[in-house]
């Protein structure tokens, strides 16, 4: 039998890396990029939406790069998509520190955060200034801005999708291999999370819990 291995939730053996190595070797003037979504569209890789999954494909490439399994075009550095840009607030004033109760401060409001409305600007401009790693969206991501009882702002959650192997997680779930490959694109994973009015753990572990499933 043929010896296999799972390299981003594929089994690869030594039969499908040769047609990978020789598939690269037929188009020297692709880049990493094109290269990861062409392979998501030979394999027919998709997601539960049949989205292509062209971040897993890349992250794919670079493993079997890094193992010299495979040899990857030169990063195209003058092609790199620069930084995301996050507009500074109009007439923005830094809020003067403030120590209340959660009791304080709810009903919590958890709006769901949709690209370009009013809402959606400030959420990235309190992540982009206050979060610590700034804003960082990479892959399948879904925000909430949450508001106080005031209807001020006052918390921001980022999601992203979840990691493919985490063994707590795994545990915790009694996933398998098998089921974790099911399951997987049902979870949501946080990726940053901003306070500004109580301790994080706290509104944290309220907002979350507010928080409902993902909409598709």
């Amino acid at each position: 039998m043929e010896d296999k291995r799972c390299v981003q939730g594929r089994w690869l053996g030594a039969q499908e890396i040769l047609q990978l190595r020789r598939w690269i070797e037929q188009r020297p003037e692709w880049s990493r990029k094109r290269l990861a979504k062409g392979l998501c569209e030979q394999w027919d890789w998709r997601d539960g939406h049949g989205r292509l999954k062209d971040f897993a494909a890349r992250s794919l490439l670079l493993k079997l790069a890094a193992t010299s399994q495979i040899k990857l075009p030169a990063l195209q550095e003058n092609k790199r998509r620069a930084p995301r840009s996050v507009a500074v607030l109009p007439l923005w004033e830094e809020p003067r520190p403030r120590s209340v109760t959660l009791a304080q401060v709810q009903p919590l409001r958890v709006g769901l955060i949709r690209s370009g409305t009013a809402a959606g600007k400030r959420w990235a401009f309190y992540l982009q200034t206050y979060h610590y790693l700034g804003l960082r969206v990479v892959g399948e991501n879904i925000g909430y801005l949450i508001a106080d009882r005031q209807g001020e702002d006052v918390a921001c959650l980022l999601f992203g999708a979840a990691a493919w192997q985490c063994a707590v997680r795994d545990q915790f779930l009694g996933w398998d291999a098998q089921k974790r490959r099911s399951g997987l694109s049902r979870h949501r994973q946080q990726h940053a999370f901003f306070d500004s009015a109580l301790g994080a753990g706290v509104l944290a572990g309220q907002s979350c819990f507010r928080v409902g499933p993902s909409p598709d």
